[in-house]
């Protein structure tokens, strides 16, 4: 600015830099977003591991005797605090596809997993 009112640059010039500052300034938010989440995370994890391990930890201790079983609502059980939401998005593009995300509840994170369907009444 200083050299726009000396002058020493024009108009169009100033404007460019300025332009390029704000640029600059919309890139940096965002990097300090993504910075903070992560910060958030980082800070949470303590208390989400000790939060988790023990349920865990006595669900590891059962799991064979859960994999014998023949028993739908104890599986059920299991799906059910392990995972926190399933999202099924299906397509049809020559053979039929499903595209299944899953998010764990002990994983903020959504696990995309790609899978054929097998179905006969989807063939």
């Amino acid at each position: 600015m200083t050299l726009f009112r000396r002058g020493r640059a024009s108009l169009e010039d100033t404007e460019r830099q300025l332009d390029a500052v704000t640029d600059e300034e919309a890139r940096l938010k965002e990097l300090l977003g993504a910075v903070r989440s992560r910060e958030k995370l980082t800070k949470e994890f303590p208390h989400r591991h000790d939060e988790t391990s023990a349920p865990l930890t006595r669900l590891a201790d059962s799991l064979e005797e859960i994999e014998r079983s023949k028993e739908f609502e104890t599986k059920r059980k299991v799906v059910k605090l392990l995972v926190s939401d399933i999202h099924v998005k299906t397509s049809d593009a020559g053979t039929k596809q499903a595209s299944v995300s899953i998010t764990y509840s002990f994983d903020p994170i959504p696990r995309p997993v790609n899978v054929e369907s097998s179905s006969p009444r989807d063939r």
